[in-house]
């Protein structure tokens, strides 16, 4: 994908509303969707952004979703200062989550966002699916949290990206970082075994949260008995492994 200047580029929306997935669940962020990704999962939920759009929706007042749209490129200047206008009262959000798609696609325009709302004062928390380390590096000094998804192929219908994902949470390492994977009732168990020792090597205190699949065409969720066995499995080589599924599509938020 083409790279946007440093003043304007591609979104999709930018909104206030409740975090829905890893620890921070139930957190209220402020979520800024770019445009496009380098992978197709099979259970993907946002397929819109997997490309560019013509209009990029604001929010005007925090969850109330009176959206006004913007032509695409929108400028850096009109983000910021929507996120400055959804961020009130203030200490109602924990911080801004840059989210996709997938936004180290267009790392240039993601990191120019992420520098701005750090000068701003706003914490950011990057949501990845951890396929793009060389792009995080360039990106990471404006990051203070990384949700990184760890793709396994038998659930994404995708390829095998360990190699990058060893690369990539070396790098996150460096951040505050937990990882996410999503699985469901094709997931192999050797895949789950594998992805655990993984984070191992890098480091055992990194939370894992195993997310069971929301169910979407022919996708469907793991049984219970499976997820209690993955979390016993991973629980052999992490600290902190826990079960939470997508509470957002829950309560019905955006």
């Amino acid at each position: 994908m083409t790279q946007n200047s440093a003043q304007s580029g591609n979104l999709v929306e930018v909104f206030s509303g409740i975090q829905g997935e890893g620890i921070y669940v139930g957190r209220r962020q402020i979520f800024i969707r770019t445009c496009g990704c380098n992978l197709d999962c099979a259970y993907c939920d946002t397929p819109g952004p997997r490309s560019r759009v013509a209009v990029c929706r604001l929010e005007r007042t925090p969850g109330l979703r009176d959206f006004v749209e913007l032509p695409n490129p929108v400028s850096l200047d009109r983000i910021t200062e929507c996120v400055r206008t959804l961020n009130s009262p203030p200490g109602l959000h924990h911080s801004v989550a840059l989210t996709g798609g997938e936004p180290l696609v267009d790392a240039g325009w993601t990191i120019e966002i992420a520098r701005a709302l750090k000068e701003s004062g706003m914490r950011v928390m990057l949501e990845t699916n951890g396929s793009l380390p060389e792009e995080l590096r360039s990106a990471l000094s404006f990051l203070d949290i990384i949700s990184m998804d760890i793709k396994l192929p038998s659930t994404t219908g995708g390829p095998d990206l360990t190699d990058e994902h060893k690369r990539f949470m070396l790098v996150a390492a460096e951040r505050e970082l937990y990882v996410k994977m999503v699985v469901c009732s094709s997931t192999q168990t050797e895949e789950i075994d594998a992805a655990a020792g993984m984070v191992r090597e890098v480091e055992r205190r990194i939370p894992v949260v195993i997310q069971p699949v929301t169910e979407l065409g022919g996708v469907h969720p793991p049984s219970p008995d499976q997820v209690l066995a993955w979390q016993s499995l991973c629980a052999e080589y992490v600290d902190d492994v826990r079960v939470i599924p997508q509470c957002h599509k829950i309560l019905g938020q955006l």
